[in-house]
């Protein structure tokens, strides 16, 4: 996903218009209808309903762009300097600390361009590390994968996201015994092996098997069905910043609550290592930071 897909798709929602953005962008429709299908062919989502006369966009076309609104905020005019480094990042990294990291990187190293590429696939962001395709991902805990070296650098609760006309929406907190009475929205298990495989070897050990709604991607879907009343997804509690109308989240009691752990990792290359080692920096500070407030 490239930035200049975000920019066409935020432009068509400025305008709900395909015509007007291809003239605010000078590019033709056909363009414009191009970057929108490729977009939409990635997230494996419909970001818009199409009429003869009218566009809208549909619940999770509306999660996703207030995402894209920010992470091009925060990336444009990045991209015209010598030095570059290619970062590969999951949506939630946008919402909680890369925003922080990126002004602290541009005052530390302003000459530096960074290319940067959303992912959707935990296991396809750690593949293209490996291969090179990108210098640093920030992907969610997995396997430990070989060749790769990494640091955690935030920690995130799941919650269960469910409608404000759920049956549970009044409970306090999820136990243990609500488990089995919950129909479920997740993450395709390519998205978070690590935490779905610790998620279903639970229940069986309670001696149930989850009844799931819907395996999907991408997260705006997720929750923009659970919003319709139509199962509880259990997702990272940073997710509750995108303020998606009609709901809510619940915790977990304490013996249940799960932590995703994001890593930073990265292939160890001599002429990327002064940049990478800017990065560790940014996260060592910051975690002794919170270590001397907590």
């Amino acid at each position: 996903m490239e930035i200049k897909q975000l920019k066409v798709f935020v432009t068509v929602a400025q305008h709900m218009s395909f015509s007007k953005a291809s003239q605010d962008l000078n590019l033709s429709q056909s363009s414009i209808s191009k970057y929108i299908k490729q977009l939409e062919e990635e997230m494996d989502a419909e970001l818009f309903t199409r009429s003869k006369k009218q566009i809208e966009l549909t619940p999770a076309g509306e999660v996703f762009l207030t995402e894209a609104e920010q992470i091009i905020k925060i990336t444009d005019g990045t991209f015209d300097f010598e030095e570059n480094i290619s970062v590969g990042f999951l949506p939630l990294s946008m919402l909680t600390f890369l925003p922080k990291l990126i002004e602290f990187i541009k005052k530390v190293m302003p000459e530096l361009k960074i290319q940067f590429n959303n992912y959707h696939d935990n296991n396809q962001l750690i593949a293209d590390l490996k291969d090179g395709v990108i210098d640093v991902a920030f992907f969610n805990e997995n396997y430990p994968p070989e060749g790769i070296e990494s640091m955690v650098v935030q920690e995130d609760e799941i919650v269960a996201f469910q409608s404000t006309s759920s049956p549970f929406a009044n409970l306090e907190e999820i136990t243990e015994s609500d488990l089995a009475q919950l129909k479920y929205i997740l993450p395709p298990r390519e998205a978070n092996p690590f935490v779905l495989d610790l998620f279903f070897n639970y229940c069986e050990m309670l001696g149930f098997e989850p009844q799931v709604e819907y395996f999907i991607n991408p997260h705006q879907t997720r929750l923009a069905l659970a919003s319709a009343n139509l199962g509880v997804a259990l997702d990272c509690v940073s997710l509750a910043h995108l303020n998606t109308p009609n709901l809510i989240y619940t915790r977990m009691e304490e013996k249940l609550r799960t932590y995703v752990k994001i890593m930073m990792g990265w292939v160890p290359k001599p002429t990327k290592m002064n940049t990478i080692q800017h990065f560790q920096k940014y996260f060592e500070e910051r975690t002794a930071n919170n270590q001397a407030t907590s």
